[in-house]
C-alpha cells in the first residue's frame, strides 16, 4: 500500500517498508498560467488500484514555488491507456486554491517505470 510521501507499507511492515513498488508511474508537467505564472509538477504515482477492467493510481504531491507560493495537488488519474511501450494515464484537475487563484492541469504520466528512473 503506498503511504505518501514515498515509503511503502504492506500488512507484514507495520513501519514503512524499503522494498521496491511493483507499478507505479512518474509524472512531470506544468499547471495552467494564471495571473502570468505558472508552477511545475513532478511526482510518482501510488501504486496501481483495480479500476473496472483497468486500473488507476493515486497521485499527490505539491508544486514548485513561484511567485513566494506553491499550490498541492491530488487525486486519481484515468485508467490505463494502451501505448507502445506499456501504457499511460491522464492526471486532469485544478491545484489547490493559494492566494486567491488555483491553476489547472493536464498532465501524463510517463510509461511504467521503476521508482527513481525518469521519464
Amino acid at each position: 500500500m503506498y503511504n505518501w510521501p514515498g515509503t511503502y507499507m504492506d500488512q507484514n511492515c507495520f513501519a514503512p517498508c524499503k522494498r521496491e513498488p511493483e507499478h507505479i508511474h512518474a509524472y512531470e508537467g506544468i499547471t495552467s498560467c494564471v495571473n502570468d505564472h505558472d508552477h511545475k509538477v513532478k511526482g510518482y504515482t501510488s501504486e496501481g488500484i483495480a479500476y473496472g477492467n483497468s486500473h488507476i493510481h493515486f497521485y499527490k504531491e505539491y508544486t514548485c514555488v513561484s511567485k513566494k507560493h506553491k499550490h498541492k495537488i491530488f487525486g486519481y488519474t484515468g485508467p490505463a491507456v494502451p501505448t507502445n511501450d506499456g501504457h499511460i494515464h491522464c492526471m486532469r484537475a485544478a491545484d489547490s486554491y493559494v492566494c486567491d487563484h488555483y491553476h489547472n492541469y493536464l498532465i501524463w504520466t510517463c510509461p511504467e517505470k521503476k521508482v527513481r528512473k525518469k521519464c
